[in-house]
């Protein structure tokens, strides 16, 4: 019975240590970019293995284009009439003339885009930035008015980028793989940020798992700028749910940010659209659902999301109008 017990408690210490041994998880959080899957391995391809357009390849098409190199369609597939041009621009860029597209191929070709640095606003200044989903760009606020603006990639429609008010919680450094420089933010149902990319063809598009992607040089100025509680809007117009949730304190969900931002139109919340469903956002409901005569239980119920949607949504107004003097 003892050298049971003696094996069982063995094994217990060595899972323990096993566990202890394993790399910490949380994403970026934990020191580890792979919580959205941004993680950019380069494609590996031979003229005629694609069977369906991809995206690297279009973005490829679409860059030789512009260089001179390419005069056809920027279709996806990789065949006959790209490879040519792949094989001009690798030798003018000193690597072999065949027509793999390998790794070497993709670092040049993402060194042809611009990164010309700019100036970082002088003096005492309040940074603010917004991310507008519908335009694909970042802008810079530097005490109030317009600095600079940047193009980005955002999540795509199965994985959208967060809508809400958000701050910086974290700025770090990432290495081969995932672009440069990381900047977080306080999204409380996941890891989300802005950072660097290696595939700069991609950016524009609606491509990543959330978070926000711009080219190399232009998220190193803005990672100048920004420091941890920097104010960080990303915009989109209005939805309406089909079927609204129902929605109580203590829950963190993109919805809470929409009902907020309604709440925030109806001229009773005045705190962050930040996603948590906390006092003030329990409060606000309280008090509209007062105003309107519902049963004042401080949740959100179909009946406060309809009378909501038929008194206090501006579908022609972004979610996030810019103003600088919001608290």
């Amino acid at each position: 019975m003892r050298a049971g017990y003696r094996r069982l408690a063995a094994i217990c210490l060595i899972v323990a240590f096993i566990i202890l041994a394993l790399p910490a998880s949380g994403g970026a959080s934990g020191g580890d970019p792979l919580f959205c899957g941004e993680r950019e391995e380069y494609l590996i391809l031979k003229p005629g293995q694609l069977t369906r357009p991809d995206r690297d390849v279009q973005g490829l098409q679409t860059r030789l284009r512009e260089l001179g190199y390419y005069h056809g369609v920027a279709n996806g597939f990789y065949g006959p009439r790209t490879a040519p041009a792949v094989i001009s621009f690798k030798q003018d860029h000193h690597l072999p003339a065949d027509p793999t597209l390998d790794e070497d191929t993709w670092k040049a070709l993402a060194q042809t885009y611009d990164d010309t640095p700019a100036a970082v606003p002088i003096g005492p200044a309040e940074v603010t930035v917004e991310i507008n989903l519908q335009t694909r760009q970042l802008t810079v606020f530097s005490d109030g008015k317009k600095f600079r603006s940047f193009p980005v990639a955002i999540g795509a429609d199965d994985s959208t980028s967060p809508v809400g008010e958000w701050q910086v919680v974290k700025k770090s450094m990432w290495g081969e793989g995932f672009g440069s420089h990381w900047i977080e933010l306080d999204v409380p149902w996941g890891t989300y940020g802005i950072h660097g990319t290696n595939k700069p063809w991609l950016i524009g598009q609606a491509i990543s798992k959330g978070c926000i992607r711009m080219l190399n040089s232009h998220v190193e100025q803005v990672y100048k700028l920004v420091q941890p509680g920097t104010e960080i809007r990303i915009t989109r117009k209005m939805p309406v749910f089909k079927n609204p949730p129902q929605l109580k304190k203590g829950m963190a969900l993109r919805s809470v940010v929409y009902l907020q931002l309604l709440l925030r139109n109806a001229g009773v919340y005045r705190d962050r659209a930040d996603g948590r469903f906390d006092d003030s956002t329990e409060l606000a409901v309280q008090v509209f659902e007062r105003f309107y005569r519902l049963y004042p239980d401080g949740e959100a119920d179909p009946r406060v999301w309809n009378t909501l949607y038929s008194n206090h949504l501006k579908p022609d107004q972004p979610v996030l109008p810019f103003d600088p003097a919001r608290v």
